[in-house]
C-alpha cells in the first residue's frame, strides 16, 4: 500500500502543472489560438474561392460537352433522314 501511495503523490504534480497549462491564460496560449485564427480564416476563404471557380469551370464544361454532342446528333439525323418536301410546297 505504501508504494500505491508514492506512485500517486509522484503523479499529482505533474496532473497539477498539466491543469494548470491548460487552464492558464497565458502569453503563449493567447499567441498560439491567435495564430490558429489568423491561419484558418485565410484558408477557409481560399478553399472557398478554388470550390466556386472549379465548380463554374466543371459546370461550363460539361455544357459545351452537351452542346457538341447536341449538335453532332443533329446533323447525324439530318444527313440520314432528309426533310422530303412534297411536290407542290408546304
Amino acid at each position: 500500500m505504501n508504494d500505491k501511495s508514492t506512485a500517486e503523490n509522484n503523479n499529482t504534480p505533474v496532473k497539477t502543472k498539466m491543469k494548470y497549462l491548460f487552464q492558464s491564460k497565458s502569453l503563449s496560449r493567447t499567441i498560439i489560438g491567435w495564430f490558429l485564427l489568423l491561419s484558418v480564416l485565410p484558408m477557409t476563404l481560399v478553399a472557398w474561392v478554388s470550390y466556386h471557380q472549379a465548380n463554374i469551370s466543371l459546370t461550363k464544361n460539361a455544357k459545351d460537352k452537351l452542346e457538341t454532342a447536341a449538335k453532332s446528333q443533329i446533323t447525324f439525323l439530318n444527313l440520314r433522314f432528309p426533310v422530303v418536301l412534297p411536290r407542290g410546297g408546304l
